[in-house]
């Protein structure tokens, strides 16, 4: 197979919630799903489901849970309830929501993505829902789409069943995106925030771990792969490559382009 498929650019993929998105587009749905009153509402926008979410998110905030737990307690509750959901109903939610959020971005990886689209074919993975997915792409033109499917019965109704999602392995998704011809990734970029990132950032040249998670970098450090780690604090991104440490001001926009291209060259 040939580049053709992707007009003959590189890859660039993009892990979106966490690392593009400053939050999660699949918690800030489930939430709203809670919390929003549509004609018939929603089966979870119950006063239980929003309160067991709420403490779940206060404890991690307060450092007395972790992350993945409260993740955890936000999907449980989705996946229980999203059975007899409509469709074009959930749809209108994410339209909804996303039209307000959309612009919740960190600045590096905003212009990672704008610099990457100059010469890259660019890639947004991630475990939330497709149909969400595509509502922020219509503001953030990823040259591809990969999220997670929920199947939905000849009604227009979700029938509960999760037939596909990337967050499981990561690996697997983007070799169903170059269609199995690892040759696809010569020259590619990889950019994650956790551990679920690994099996695809082990694939691309250049490894991105942005904000990591310690779980994440503390993997990629035992398998001694080459990476740049960049955090992003306030207005500025501490890029750290080999021994060298730089601070890069996120307020200079075309500055941080520049660097941003010197980087991934």
């Amino acid at each position: 197979m040939s580049k053709d498929k992707f007009n003959n650019k590189p890859l660039a993929i993009f892990d979106l919630d966490g690392t593009f998105f400053r939050d999660s587009l699949f918690i800030v749905i489930t939430k709203a799903m809670c919390n929003q009153e549509y004609e018939g509402g929603f089966p979870c926008c119950r006063i239980d489901h929003h309160k067991a979410i709420e403490k779940a998110e206060i404890e991690w905030k307060n450092r007395e849970g972790s992350y993945g737990d409260y993740l955890e307690v936000v999907f449980q509750i989705f996946c229980d309830n999203i059975e007899g959901v409509e469709k074009d109903k959930f749809e209108e939610l994410s339209r909804k929501i996303i039209r307000n959020m959309y612009n919740r971005v960190h600045v590096f990886t905003r212009e990672l993505f704008n610099v990457c689209r100059e010469k890259y074919h660019v890639v947004a993975l991630t475990g939330s829902q497709v149909e969400t997915v595509k509502v922020f792409h219509e503001f953030w033109p990823f040259d591809t789409i990969i999220g997670s499917i929920y199947e939905v019965d000849d009604k227009g109704l979700y029938t509960g069943v999760l037939e596909y999602s990337p967050f499981k392995d990561k690996r697997a998704a983007v070799l169903n995106l170059v269609d199995g011809d690892e040759s696809l990734l010569k020259g590619s970029i990889g950019i994650g925030d956790s551990s679920s990132d690994i099996p695809m950032l082990e694939m691309v040249d250049k490894k991105i771990l942005f904000n990591a998670s310690n779980s994440l970098k503390k993997k990629i450090d035992e398998m001694a792969i080459d990476h740049i780690s960049v955090i992003e604090r306030k207005d500025s991104a501490w890029v750290i490559k080999d021994d060298s440490v730089e601070a890069w001001s996120t307020a200079d926009i075309e500055g941080l382009r520049n660097k941003i291209r010197d980087l991934i060259e």
